[in-house]
C-alpha cells in the first residue's frame, strides 16, 4: 500500500479516538449504550462480582459498544453512497447492521441476568 505520508501509529490512534469522540457526542444509541454500561458497572460493583465475572461483563460491554460503532459506520457509509435515494440493498445493509446491534444488546441482557441474578438471589 502506497501512501503520500509515512505511516504513523499515533496518527492512526488519533483517528480512532476522533471516531470514538464522534460516536459519544453525536450518536444517540451509542450514548444510550454508554449510560447502560456505566449503570451495569455500578451495579456490578455493588454486587461484588468475581474477577471472571468482571471479565465477562467487560467483554460484553466491549462487544455491544463495538457492534454499535460498526452499525453507525455502516449507516454513515450507506447514507454517503446512496444519498437521499431509497435503494433496497442499502436498506437491507442498514437493517442487518441494526439487527446485529439488537442481537448484541439482547444477549448482553441475558449475560447480565446470569451474572447478577444469583448474587441478588443470595441476598434475600
Amino acid at each position: 500500500m502506497t501512501t503520500s505520508r509515512p505511516y504513523s501509529f499515533w496518527r492512526q490512534v488519533g483517528y480512532a479516538l476522533a471516531g470514538l469522540a464522534l460516536l459519544a457526542q453525536k450518536h444517540r444509541h451509542f450514548q444510550i449504550h454508554l449510560v447502560i454500561a456505566a449503570l451495569a458497572i455500578v451495579i456490578s460493583f455493588l454486587l461484588a462480582l468475581s474477577p471472571i465475572e468482571w471479565a465477562v461483563l467487560t467483554l460484553t460491554i466491549a462487544l455491544v459498544l463495538s457492534v454499535e460503532a460498526l452499525n453507525s459506520a455502516i449507516e454513515a457509509a450507506v447514507d454517503c453512497a446512496v444519498g437521499e435515494e431509497q435503494h433496497p440493498i442499502a436498506k437491507a445493509a442498514k437493517d442487518m447492521a441494526a439487527g446485529a446491534c439488537l442481537l448484541s444488546a439482547f444477549f448482553a441482557v441475558l449475560i447480565g441476568i446470569c451474572l447478577w441474578l444469583p448474587k441478588v438471589w443470595a441476598r434475600f
